[in-house]
């Protein structure tokens, strides 16, 4: 769990670098923008529940967000479909948005062998 909040924080920076550097403040692409946003808005959610589930000491991990984690990929492999109508600044800026959809799936198979070390364990 606490990796998973490292790895979320770790986002949120990039998050953040990325929407300077793609001109998100002062309206860049509203697509890779908005894909950003909704990216940060997950962190901070995800940080927070599961903050608070390490608080109250009860057992989560990171594929409780895979609805998420769906909408995600999809909304990036669309704005790949989309390719040929973007500029070659927000090109750029598109293939940065490819380390979201990665570490997700790093997050992802990091938990499955956690629970699973967990049922070996209760086993």
């Amino acid at each position: 769990m606490k990796l998973s909040i490292f790895m979320a924080i770790c986002q949120i920076v990039f998050c953040i670098y990325f929407m300077i550097d793609c001109d998100c403040m002062q309206g860049g692409n509203r697509l890779i923008c908005f894909m950003h946003y909704m990216k940060f808005i997950q962190c901070l959610m995800q940080i927070s529940r599961w903050y608070s589930n390490i608080k109250d000491k009860v057992a989560s991990n990171a594929m409780s967000s895979f609805n998420t984690y769906l909408v995600l990929f999809f909304y990036f492999g669309f704005l790949f479909y989309n390719y040929s109508l973007i500029n070659d600044f927000d090109r750029q800026c598109l293939f940065i948005l490819g380390a979201y959809p990665a570490s997700d799936l790093f997050m992802m198979i990091i938990s499955i062998i956690a629970m699973s070390f967990v049922k070996r364990a209760r086993s």
